[in-house]
């Protein structure tokens, strides 16, 4: 794949240890090939500029993280539902085996 338009101006800022984990978290989360990759996304969204990075051209991360909560909050649900229906069932096939 060539290059377009090469990137040759250099932004640089610093991060505490627990800003590094966490960005790079986020990087493997959204699928980012690289930290810069997901900086150069992130910071384009922030200025209101189109980005070339087409792993953030999705849906927001806010967007994301909620449906992620939500997948989380469903998969706790259905798992109280089968402990639910494993507690019943037991007893409904003893009712049915006296019948």
């Amino acid at each position: 794949m060539s290059i377009l338009k090469p990137r040759n101006r250099l932004v640089n800022f610093r991060l505490t240890e627990e800003e590094f984990v966490y960005l790079r978290e986020a990087c493997v989360a959204q699928g980012a090939r690289s930290i810069s990759d997901f900086a150069r996304s992130a910071v384009l969204r922030q200025a209101d500029r189109p980005t070339p990075s087409p792993v953030l051209d999705g849906p927001s991360t806010q967007s994301l993280s909620e449906l992620q909560s939500m997948m989380f909050q469903l998969e706790a649900r259905v798992g109280q539902l089968v402990e639910q229906v494993d507690a019943v069932t037991p007893a409904r096939n003893k009712q049915l085996a006296e019948v």
